[in-house]
């Protein structure tokens, strides 16, 4: 099995990534091993998938991706796992009904 080839930018964004979810390790208290590992792991993938995109969007020099990268990684994680608890918290089933309720009474149902 051949890894892919990946750019450098990409590699560099990745590690840079990884390094801001650590880093951000120091300000959270009581977080297990397993956290820990899952947290740098969010924080590269996080890092990886956005830093790109944010860079293009907000118009940016590319001489500062590396930063914008450190920051992606470092609030990556804490971004994802807000929107994880609040998914988890929302009540989906009446969101569905209410939709659904809403869908039918435009179609004069």
């Amino acid at each position: 099995m051949q890894l892919p080839d990946l750019p450098e930018s990409t590699l560099w964004s990745a590690l840079i990534g990884a390094a801001g979810a650590a880093f951000s390790m120091a300000f959270i208290k009581d977080l297990t091993p397993a956290q820990k590992i899952v947290m740098v792991l969010a924080g590269t993938v996080i890092s990886v998938l956005f830093t790109d995109p944010i860079v293009q969007f907000v118009d940016m020099p590319t001489n500062l991706k590396n930063g914008a990268a450190f920051l992606v990684g470092m609030f990556g994680w804490a971004i994802s796992g807000s929107l994880l608890t609040m998914v988890r918290k929302a009540d989906l089933w009446d969101l569905i009904i209410e939709i659904a309720l809403s869908w039918f009474k435009r179609r004069g149902g």
